[in-house]
């Protein structure tokens, strides 16, 4: 055997790729952007339906149990319910930036290659600062409701949902300006902390010469740049969790109502008139 049949080669249009040998077939780029475009439209439908969903089933589950949990559990569960609310608004502006980016790569790339950091989410907020809703929209090919011009092939009923869909992406984008201080806190913690192992801990007297309040769990993380423990406080106290909760209701069914008004629109493309 030469070495020319060693070589691995695309599996659609058997062009020579540069990887490694591999005992599953490999696409050449692009191959694999055609492939990846091709399965955009299910990989949001299916981002929709169960993927984003899990965040919120996970913040529920936890707000009910709280009930009946004691004081140390509490404050595990408020955590676990913090952990959702930053992957649902990772994921929002995931997709966000997959839908504005999507004419120089496929959607589920970009989405799935994202990776959280504090100016990211900073930039995300400040953006719904000055932009507001319409401008939100319009970044990911998206018109204000009351912008909506006729759609060829579209009937009543699908246009009504696309109307709601619309309708209800202005209004959580309006109330997610309330949570910009809570949103870029947090976002911004756990893009910090997430880089290694973090730790846990309801006391901070061992480490740093104070107490946190009762309703405060603290996240230690190693800041070896500068020789320090980076210590976060995040309230777990059940007024701010609801608060919590509610954010993640809104990160969710605002990516929810973005993949429906997208796919409506573009999924087959739909002429805009």
């Amino acid at each position: 055997m030469n070495a020319r049949e060693l070589e691995p080669r695309c599996a659609s249009c058997g062009a020579v790729v540069s990887a490694a040998p591999h005992d599953r077939a490999v696409r050449c780029p692009v191959c694999f952007e055609t492939y990846l475009r091709g399965i955009d439209p299910a990989f949001l439908d299916n981002l929709s339906r169960f993927g984003i969903r899990g965040r919120q089933v996970v913040a529920e589950t936890c707000l009910r149990a709280l009930v009946l949990a004691n004081a140390d559990d509490r404050k595990l569960l408020g955590m676990t319910v913090y952990e959702q609310f930053v992957g649902a608004g990772s994921d929002l502006i995931a997709l966000h930036r997959a839908l504005q980016r999507r004419g120089s790569a496929p959607i589920s790339q970009t989405f799935l290659d994202f990776k959280l950091d504090a100016p990211t989410a900073r930039a995300f907020f400040a953006a719904l600062a000055r932009e507001g809703p319409s401008g939100m929209l319009a970044a990911v090919g998206l018109p204000h409701p009351s912008a909506l011009p006729p759609v060829a092939r579209m009937g009543r009923k699908e246009r009504r949902a696309l109307e709601k869909a619309l309708t209800a992406a202005v209004s959580d984008f309006e109330q997610l300006t309330a949570y910009q201080e809570l949103g870029e806190r947090a976002l911004a913690v756990a893009a910090d902390h997430l880089r290694g192992s973090t730790l846990l801990t309801d006391r901070t007297q061992w480490l740093a010469g104070r107490a946190i309040s009762p309703g405060q769990v603290a996240s230690v993380a190693l800041d070896s740049e500068h020789g320090r423990l980076d210590v976060a406080t995040l309230r777990v106290d059940e007024e701010r969790l609801e608060q919590v909760v509610n954010g993640i209701d809104i990160f969710t069914r605002l990516a929810r109502n973005l993949i429906h008004a997208h796919l409506t629109l573009n999924d087959p493309p739909i002429a805009l008139h």
